[in-house]
């Protein structure tokens, strides 16, 4: 008797199902002063995919030092490409605090992909600090693959 395959194997998922879910968490306290682009610590993902739809969400605290008007940005790639930034800061010389939130969805190929977070002060200077270890903010990266 010839063994039938699996229904997954020869059905394709309805499109806008889940096909897998990766997610990352800051454990440890980063910080950046500096105005080159930089990997954010723990927030990169590698997912090997089909063709289909990455829905990336991405969330990340600041607490601000600075003794002048300065911003934050933190910038979400994939495959080194940008696909979304978020800009958080002010005009003042005190300390703040901001979340940046990133939302995208963007289709790929079947294959191997990066998503990642880098940060840099865009403007201005100071010191964006993200005290996860010290419990007091929170930083994720959530990679959910979508049929399409």
């Amino acid at each position: 008797m010839e063994r039938i395959p699996e229904a997954r194997s020869i059905i394709p998922p309805p499109t806008g199902a889940i096909l897998q879910i990766q997610h990352a968490v800051g454990t440890t306290d980063a910080s950046t002063s500096s105005s080159t682009w930089t990997d954010v610590p723990e927030m990169s993902i590698t997912i090997n995919t089909g063709n289909s739809i990455l829905l990336i969400i991405a969330q990340m605290d600041d607490w601000f030092n600075k003794s002048a008007p300065g911003v934050c940005t933190v910038a979400c790639l994939l495959d080194g490409v940008v696909v979304q930034n978020s800009t958080v800061g002010d005009s003042s010389s005190n300390w703040h605090s901001g979340s940046h939130v990133i939302v995208s969805a963007r289709e790929v190929s079947a294959g191997m992909h990066t998503v990642n977070l880098q940060w840099a002060i865009t403007y201005g200077s100071g010191i964006a600090n993200n005290r996860v270890a010290s419990g007091y903010e929170y930083r994720e990266l959530v990679v959910i693959e979508v049929a399409k």
